[in-house]
């Protein structure tokens, strides 16, 4: 049995941050273009329960987002990203959420993770999976 779910599968695989999520489902912008090709289907993104898990708390305790505005956003995440349960335990980086974005693109085979976070950044690449803020990889795409 597969840890990645059947979902349409796009030759470029990413993991998107918490943070770049959030950017772009609550603010617009440049993160909201990458959602939305997520959401799209322009890109493959991978997602993991604990990712979702995080993502949830976040959107409660720091924004205050209602439940049906989350049920919303999970049901889109859900029916447009794959879900992959990580299959390593890494600890490349200081702030655990991290790793567990580093899992995930280790786990599903992806190219890139998209993040604003800038100790992840300052990885710029973790076996062969390049780490991206929004703008170096929407500068990617065109």
């Amino acid at each position: 049995m597969s840890a990645i779910s059947a979902k349409a599968v796009s030759p470029l695989r990413v993991v998107i941050d918490t943070n770049v999520l959030i950017s772009g489902l609550l603010y617009g912008g440049n993160p909201e273009k990458v959602v939305d090709k997520a959401f799209d289907g322009e890109i493959s993104a991978v997602i993991s329960e604990t990712i979702i898990e995080e993502l949830k708390r976040v959107l409660f305790t720091k924004f205050g987002i209602a439940a049906e505005h989350w049920t919303a956003i999970e049901a889109q995440i859900r029916d447009s990203f794959e879900i992959t349960e990580a299959l390593v335990r890494l600890r490349v980086v200081k702030d655990e959420p991290d790793n567990r974005l580093l899992e995930a693109a280790v786990t599903a085979g992806c190219y890139y993770i998209i993040t604003g976070d800038k100790p992840l950044l300052a990885v710029s690449e973790y076996k062969n999976i390049k780490i991206l803020n929004v703008s170096k990889f929407l500068k990617l795409l065109n």
